[in-house]
C-alpha cells in the first residue's frame, strides 16, 4: 500500500513539472525593449560637430552656464559649472560643481555621465569630452532663451516644456511692462554697475544690461551710449571709470551688482537722482551673470520688486 501511495505521488509530481513546463513555454516572448533601461534607448541630436546618439531620457547630465534652463527643463544635473549667486543655487546644492573652463576628464568621469551639455565651441574640448559620454557642445551663453530652451528641450526630449517655459517668461515680462509703464518708468534711463576693487565697471551688455535694454525697455544714459559706440573700446560690453564721474553716468534707475564696498558710503553716491528716488535695484554679485530662463524670471521678479512698491 505504502509502495502504491509512493508511485501515485511521483506520478503526481511529474504531472505538475511537465504543467509548469507547458505554462512557461505558451508565455509570449519577452521583447527586447521592454528589458532594456530607458537611458539604454537614444535619440539622434544634430549637433555643431555633426549627428550625436543622445540617450532618450537622460538621467545623469553634466550641464555648464546653462544649468538652469536644464534644470527648469525637468532634470537636476549631476555637475554644473558654478551656482554661487544664481537664483537655482539652492536647488543645485546637490549637485558636483566642475570647472567649466579648464577641463579636468578625471573629475567629469568621476560623475559617470550619460549626457555632457557643454558650453563653448573647443573641437579638442569636445573630443575630449565625447569619449567620456555623449556630448553635445554649443555656445548655449551667446543665444537667445527662446532659441536655447527649444534646442535645449530638443535633446532632453521636452519640446513642449521648452515652448511652455518661452510663453511663461513671456507672459511675466508683459505684465512687468505693464507695472513700469504704470508707474512712469516707461523709457527711463537704467544703468548696470558693480564695484571692482575700487574702480565701477558700467555695462551695457551682460550684468543685467540685456534684460534692462532689450526686454523690459528702459534706455541707455547718454554717456554710456557714447562710449558703447566708440570704435577704440575693444571689448564692447563695459566701461570703467572712477567714483568722480559716476554722476555723468547714471541714470534713473541703477542696477548693482554686489556690494558697492566704500562707494556706498560716498557723496557722489548719495546725492545721485536714483539713490534719492530709491530706484535702486540690489542683487548678489553673480545673479545677474547668469542668462538662463529660472535666472530671467527671477531678475524680472527682483527689479519689480525693487522699483514698484
Amino acid at each position: 500500500m505504502f509502495k502504491s501511495i509512493k508511485q501515485k505521488s511521483i506520478l503526481l509530481m511529474l504531472v505538475s513539472i511537465m504543467i509548469l513546463v507547458t505554462a512557461c513555454g505558451s508565455k509570449e516572448p519577452v521583447k527586447k525593449e521592454d528589458t532594456q533601461n530607458r537611458s539604454e534607448e537614444t535619440r539622434t541630436i544634430e549637433t555643431d560637430f555633426g549627428p550625436v546618439e543622445v540617450p532618450a531620457n537622460p538621467e545623469r547630465v553634466i550641464a555648464t552656464i546653462v544649468q538652469g534652463d536644464v534644470l527648469a527643463l525637468g532634470v537636476v544635473p549631476v555637475g554644473t559649472s558654478f551656482n554661487t549667486g544664481g537664483v537655482f543655487e539652492e536647488d543645485l546644492k546637490d549637485s558636483t560643481v566642475i570647472d567649466a573652463f579648464s577641463l579636468n576628464p578625471e573629475e567629469i568621469m568621476s560623475l559617470n555621465p550619460d549626457l555632457i551639455i557643454w558650453n563653448g565651441h573647443d573641437e579638442e574640448v569636445y573630443e575630449t569630452l565625447s569619449k567620456i559620454a555623449p556630448t553635445v557642445m554649443h555656445d548655449f551663453f551667446g543665444m537667445d532663451y527662446p532659441e536655447r530652451l527649444q534646442l535645449l528641450g530638443n535633446i532632453l526630449n521636452n519640446d513642449n516644456g521648452g515652448e511652455k517655459l518661452v510663453a511663461e517668461f513671456e507672459e511675466k515680462v508683459e505684465n512687468a511692462r505693464k507695472l513700469i509703464k504704470e508707474n512712469g518708468l516707461e523709457g527711463k534711463t537704467a544703468l548696470c554697475l558693480e564695484n571692482r576693487e575700487g574702480v565701477l565697471s558700467l555695462a551695457w551688455k551682460g550684468r543685467g544690461a540685456p534684460l534692462m535694454y532689450d526686454t523690459l525697455g528702459f534706455t541707455l544714459p547718454e554717456k554710456l551710449a557714447e562710449d558703447a559706440k566708440n570704435p577704440a573700446n575693444d571689448k564692447p560690453a563695459s566701461v570703467k571709470v572712477s567714483y568722480e564721474v559716476m554722476d555723468q553716468y547714471a541714470g534713473d534707475v541703477l542696477v548693482v551688482n554686489g556690494d558697492l564696498g566704500n562707494f556706498a558710503d560716498s557723496t557722489v553716491w548719495k546725492n545721485l537722482p536714483a539713490v534719492k528716488s530709491g530706484l535702486v535695484v540690489n542683487a548678489p554679485s553673480n545673479m545677474f551673470w547668469f542668462n538662463d530662463i529660472i535666472s530671467l524670471n527671477g531678475q524680472v521678479d527682483l527689479i519689480v520688486d525693487s522699483l514698484i512698491k
